[in-house]
Parts: structure tokens; sequence; C-alpha cells
């Protein structure tokens, strides 16, 4: 990726960076001597988070994935088939035995496969967080990433495809095709249309006929029941419900789909503190 796409991508971010930059200073004397001015150390730290932030990821998230809450490694999760429908009845530790040797393989056969992840569960169950992490991960090893909500790609989408503003589709075809992409907040769009479920099978199939590992943050379940009609079974609830047989379907190929715990209170263990 060039330096003056990297110009674009921070461009893109000016108000989010900016509000970085004087969090990272808060309290700190030398950063307070001028307006624009940021000490060596701040700086450095500020450069170093830049390739992350530019990849828009909250910078609070981002703290809390490369900071030092070992809560982000206490994950029991349970694997959903895709083949057989059904959640599997022996619980896992997250890190040992899925995410760990899943990261130690980045730059290996996770992205020469496009292994991808679809997490769901409960709020406050650490499901962002673990897919920032890592995203952070790939990004430390030189790929490139982003972040973003379904909703936002939706509305980007809309602005690439039927708007005149060259850089909205600069910044579309970048997320399709970027090395790991992490979509957050699935199923929380008020409405699901055949656009929506068109874009969303397009997103999955494109990235992974290309090799572009990705990780689905939903705010639907997985399971689902069937519901006898004049044209046989129809699944009722659930993703294949909301987003029908076709977006199921593709990701048989190459995603492992995983139930987090809603015991863990990952938020409220991790959430900013009040230090007035």
């Amino acid at each position: 990726m060039s330096d003056e796409f990297d110009f674009f991508l921070v461009e893109r971010n000016t108000n989010r960076l900016m509000q970085y930059r004087k969090r990272i200073c808060r309290g700190c004397d030398e950063c307070a001597q001028g307006e624009n001015y940021i000490c060596p150390d701040h700086t450095k730290e500020f450069h170093f988070k830049l390739r992350f932030l530019q990849y828009n990821i909250p910078p609070h998230d981002l703290e809390v994935a490369m900071g030092e809450h070992g809560e982000i490694f206490e994950r029991r999760v349970r694997e959903y088939s895709l083949i057989d429908e059904t959640t599997r009845d022996t619980p896992l530790d997250g890190y040992e035995e899925l995410f760990d040797p899943y990261m130690e393989n980045l730059d290996g056969k996770v992205y020469e496969r496009a292994l991808s992840w679809a997490f769901y569960g409960h709020n406050e169950a650490g499901k962002t967080i673990t897919a920032i992490h890592i995203l952070c991960a790939a990004i430390e090893l030189g790929f490139t990433g982003y972040y973003i909500h379904f909703k936002d790609l939706m509305t980007l989408y809309n602005k690439a495809d039927y708007g005149d503003e060259p850089d909205d589709k600069r910044l579309m075809n970048f997320i399709m095709g970027c090395d790991f992409l992490v979509v957050d907040e699935v199923g929380k769009e008020s409405k699901t249309s055949d656009q929506i479920i068109g874009v969303f099978e397009n997103l999955i199939k494109k990235r992974t006929s290309e090799s572009k590992p990705t990780t689905l943050v939903m705010n639907v379940k997985f399971p689902h029941r069937y519901v006898k009609t004049e044209n046989g079974p129809v699944a009722k609830g659930g993703f294949m419900g909301k987003y029908g047989y076709s977006v199921w379907n593709a990701l048989m190929r190459n995603y492992r789909v995983i139930e987090f715990s809603p015991k863990g209170k990952f938020r409220e263990r991790t959430r900013e503190e009040w230090d007035l």
C-alpha cells in the first residue's frame, strides 16, 4: 500500500486521531507546553498506534486489545456446526484451543485459505475485542486490514455505488480487498432487504475467493428452527432465518462459527476508569 493511500485513510479518521492524541497526552506536563506540541515519548506511541487507528479501529478497543488486560484471554466458547446445524456440547478454551493457533498461522494457512470466523453470543462477552485482537496481530505482521460496523458498510456501499464521490468508491474497494477485515454489529440493522442480503453474500464470496480472511461479529444467533410450509420447511429465526440459505451456504467453505459465553461480563471488567 502506498504512502499516499495511508494518508487517505488517516485523513478520513482525522477527528478520531486528534482525540486519541489528546488522550495519550492527558496528564503529561511536557505535552502541555504548547497546544500542538507532543513530547517525544508520546510521539513514538502515537506513531506506533497510528497504523492500527488508520484502519478504523476504535481507540478504547485498541487499548484493551493491546494492553495488559488478562481478561482478554479468559474465553470459554462453544462451536456451532454449519453442517450439523447444532452447537457442540463441549466448551472450548477460546485462546488455547482456537485463537492462539490461528494467530500463529496468520501469514501461513490462515491467509492462504482465507480461514475466517463468525462470532455470536451475548453482549459483554468479548466478541469485538477478540476480533480486534486478531486484526491487530495481522496488522503487526504487515498485513492491511479494516474494522467497520455492518450498518456503516451498507451506507458506504450505497454511497460508492450510487453517489459521485470517488473517495467513497476508493474506500469501498479497499475494504472489499484488504487482507483482514472485521465487520461488527452484523444483525443490528433495523431492516433486512434483498439488497443487504445480496451485498452481504457478495462480500463473503468475493473475500473467500480472493483468500482474504474475515471476521463477522454478530448480533444475531445462529441456531434456527424449521417451519413447515406448502413449499417445504423454511428456516425461521437465527442467522439463516434473517439472511437466507444463500448467505449461510457462503460461510460453509471456510468459516468457523463460535458462540461466546455471557458469563464473563468482559465489558464490565475492561470499561473506562473514572479518574477525575
